[in-house]
């Protein structure tokens, strides 16, 4: 999220390869979930302070996916709908494990 806002350069890309182009289960080793925690914690804080420190009106500029000349003709893809979009996925996610919580 950092870079694709264009806030900043990708704090821990390490893990990166090891959880989006792989299955499940194919890396040979793995960060501990202690480790994970912290850099997510960290990102998040970092995250967090650049969306409440970011002036209304850059809500409305590109993100890092589209160039600017994409950008002219397509001004809804902006940091505002990356951000909403990122944010409805995660209520998605959060209902199925509501709804997996309730079948343990």
């Amino acid at each position: 999220m950092l870079p694709l806002l264009r806030f900043e350069e990708a704090k821990y890309p390490e893990p990166q390869p090891l959880f989006l182009p792989l299955p499940d289960k194919a890396a040979d080793a793995i960060p501990s979930a202690l480790q994970l925690r912290q850099q997510w914690k960290d990102v998040n804080g970092t995250l967090s302070n650049h969306i409440k420190n970011l002036p209304a009106d850059d809500w409305f500029t590109r993100h890092s996916n589209i160039s600017e000349e994409d950008f002219i003709k397509e001004p809804h893809r902006n940091r505002l709908n990356v951000l909403l979009d990122r944010i409805i996925h995660l209520s998605n996610h959060r209902g199925q494990l509501l709804l997996l919580k309730k079948t343990i």
